[in-house]
């Protein structure tokens, strides 16, 4: 999924141990290379 032109104001709906949960870009980890995500 590309997330780089997402901003802050939009969240992905996702299910984290069995409950509707929705992440919301934080910022990106060049040194994993990974956009690190926020629990809403």
């Amino acid at each position: 999924m590309q997330l780089d032109g997402w901003d802050e104001h939009t969240s992905i709906p996702a299910i984290l141990d069995g409950k509707q949960s929705l992440l919301y870009k934080q910022h990106y980890d060049r040194q994993a290379d990974a956009w690190v995500m926020r629990l809403a």
